[in-house]
């Protein structure tokens, strides 16, 4: 299993191994695909899909006896939004869901993902990823992939949108198929990871590029000049004269 994955599972099974009942609360719905697949020893798993009513009676034969069942109910909604239609559970069990306390039971996916990277990717990339899964750049799904590479977490986002973070590479796939990069890049607000990429890589004034749109033109000059000096010279110049332009500093 994944890394972030795994250190999730371990944090829940935890709490079942402590406490029998545990009620999941996923109101981010940042663990869908987690919450679908959880499997754990000797413990039922339920979901709850749209209706309390159905919840209550997959699970109503579990909870006659005198100690808590080992029981996980992932409920992917905030839970002030039950109408405690399962009051009963979180007293008799215990509650796990983002910023919940005591840390054991915080199940906020940048804090899950925190404590589970630190010993891959060393302390100084954690705060880097903390910001960039609370501005929902990162999924789960990212932090995993990110893990089983052991990447920087710096060039983390691009690898995971063009499959490289060398940047003639990115230059490369982001002219080949600029409309669906751009949605990309849009989509997980890489925009300054792929400005500064550029810019380093290519000895770019500050400012050249304020939006994905922008960074599709300068890649394709990029790519269509033929000399490495010509590259370069017209990467600067379409760089300062963006800078030029009215709301483009």
């Amino acid at each position: 299993m994944a890394v972030v994955s795994e250190s999730l599972v371990q944090l829940i099974a935890k709490q079942v191994d402590e406490k029998g009942l545990v009620v999941w609360y996923d109101p981010e719905q940042a663990y869908g695909a987690a919450g679908a697949e959880l499997s754990l020893p000797n413990t039922t798993v339920a979901r709850y899909e749209g209706s309390f009513l159905k919840l209550r009676k997959e699970i109503d034969h579990l909870l006659s006896g005198e100690r808590p069942p080992r029981l996980v109910v992932y409920v992917p909604i905030e839970r002030t939004e039950t109408n405690s239609a399962l009051i009963e559970l979180d007293c008799a069990g215990v509650i796990m869901q983002p910023r919940q306390q005591p840390p054991a039971c915080n199940t906020r996916l940048s804090v899950v993902a925190r404590n589970s990277l630190k010993l891959i990717l060393g302390e100084d990339q954690v705060a880097e990823i903390e910001r960039q899964v609370e501005a929902g750049k990162l999924s789960l799904a990212d932090l995993n992939s990110l893990a089983e590479q052991g990447i920087d977490i710096s060039t983390g986002v691009l690898k995971l949108i063009f499959g490289s973070a060398n940047q003639q590479e990115v230059a490369l796939a982001f002219l080949h198929d600029e409309q669906q990069h751009d949605e990309e890049v849009g989509k997980k607000g890489a925009q300054k990871e792929l400005r500064q990429l550029l810019q380093i890589s290519f000895d770019i004034e500050h400012g050249f590029v304020r939006r994905s749109q922008e960074a599709s033109a300068i890649v394709a000059l990029f790519c269509r000049s033929r000399q490495e000096h010509e590259r370069h010279r017209c990467l600067r110049t379409i760089g300062s004269h963006m800078a030029e332009q009215p709301g483009r500093a």
